[in-house]
């Protein structure tokens, strides 16, 4: 499945709180339309792993994310709405959306 590729860019906040929600909505509408049962503790533990595995792999971009926001600057943004990281970078959202995955 490849429900956290498709979930992963909502606010942690969202996400946070109607993960279950968003997973027993799916298992009810898989099942809904000829799927296979899903056990939903099953379910879950795989898209925490498949969220940890994307974390591991964003460590990587580690020295991208400097390119596009100079290490000095870090020490004064005070949240993820600070326009130096909320804002396009070179017309992309990329340091925005590795900063939200993260």
């Amino acid at each position: 499945f490849k429900l956290w590729w498709w979930l992963y860019c909502g606010d942690f906040d969202m996400l946070s709180e109607h993960m279950g929600g968003f997973l027993r909505c799916f298992v009810d509408t898989y099942a809904a339309f000829g799927g296979p049962a899903l056990d939903m503790e099953v379910l879950r533990m795989q898209f925490v792993l498949t969220a940890l595995e994307q974390m591991n792999s964003l460590c990587a971009a580690v020295p991208q994310i400097w390119q596009m926001c100079r290490k000095p600057e870090w020490k004064t943004i005070k949240d993820r709405y600070d326009p130096r990281i909320g804002a396009n970078v070179n017309g992309k959202s990329t340091l925005r959306l590795y900063l939200q995955v993260m």
